[in-house]
Order: C-alpha cells, then structure tokens, then sequence
C-alpha cells in the first residue's frame, strides 16, 4: 500500500495507481478507502476499464449487486468497443 502512496505522491493524476490501490485496500477490509480511490480513478480517467472491474468487485462485497453487475456491464462494453478500434487500426 505504501508504494502506491508514494506513486501518487510522485504523480497524482494516475488513474491506474488509484485503480490498483484501491483494490488493494478492499483486500485489507477498507472498502470506503478502496471506494475513493476507485472513483479517483473513474473521476481522472471514465474510461478505464479496469477499474470499473475493481469497483464491481468491491460493489458486490459491500451487498451491492447491482452497482456492480452496471459496473462490469460498463467495463464489457468499453472492452469491445476497443477490441473493435483495434480491428479497424
């Protein structure tokens, strides 16, 4: 936990760093922590995909199916939106 402080402390603006700690915190049972870093995440960069994925996870840990089935409904069609981008690249 304590290298991805420092990531952010060295470059705040990481989406993927917040993405990944805060899957980290969910890890350690600190599922508001892991919530805030996540949305960071989502709030510097709504198109990352993964961490729509992580705050599914941490959304079905915490009793919210639903959030969480939105969330890898969202991830899903980011993904195949990209997979088609490539195609046409």
């Amino acid at each position: 936990m304590d290298d991805f402080s420092r990531a952010l402390m060295l470059n705040p603006t990481d989406a993927v760093t917040y993405s990944n700690r805060g899957r980290l915190r969910f890890h350690s049972c600190d599922r508001d922590g892991a919530l805030a870093d996540i949305n960071k995440a989502l709030d510097l960069n709504p198109d990352l995909s993964d961490a729509y994925i992580n705050r599914s996870i941490v959304r079905f840990g915490s009793g919210d199916k639903r959030g969480a089935i939105q969330d890898l409904d969202y991830a899903m069609a980011a993904q195949r939106k990209h997979q088609q981008a490539l195609k046409t690249a």
